[in-house]
């Protein structure tokens, strides 16, 4: 097997940067808040399918994440989103932390993302995320900010 080393491409003041990853596509993100990771990891990902810019909020979907930790929490949001993209042809600009709830072991993010359809004039699809995977996953605050990774098979 041959190991392509990690490359970053950053993202200014957007809470993320690209990472390229043998075949694969991955995201760091970062924030001072967990709720701001957590929005920026969704940015991220979105970032990777289309130019988010060309994408106009006009619905807004309200999701109840549930997990056991921060980790869970947040794989859980990303793979519910690219569900969601997945089933309803659906493409996400903004998303808003609006509340967690629970205790250790089991808690619950309610969150909102706003979109629209996919309109082939107006969106180009840079890319297809098959998967996301744990390969690599971490959600882990360090000092004063909170940083993750997630890899996604493309």
């Amino acid at each position: 097997m041959i190991k392509r080393k990690l490359t970053v491409k950053m993202s200014s003041k957007a809470g993320f940067t690209v990472i390229e990853h043998t075949a694969d596509t991955g995201i760091k993100f970062y924030g001072e808040t967990f709720s701001e990771i957590y929005e920026n990891a969704a940015k991220g990902m979105f970032s990777l399918i289309t130019d988010r810019r060309t994408v106009k909020p006009k619905e807004e979907k309200m999701f109840k994440i549930k997990g056991k930790d921060y980790e869970e929490l947040t794989i859980n949001w990303l793979r519910e989103l690219h569900y969601f993209h997945q089933s309803k042809l659906f493409l996400f600009r903004k998303f808003k932390f609006n509340k967690l709830s629970g205790k250790e072991r089991n808690f619950t993010v309610y969150s909102t993302a706003f979109g629209e359809n996919i309109n082939l004039n107006r969106h180009i699809i840079k890319n297809e995320i098959k998967l996301v995977t744990y390969h690599k996953f971490h959600v882990k605050k360090i000092e004063n900010y909170w940083e993750g990774l997630v890899i996604f098979d493309i």
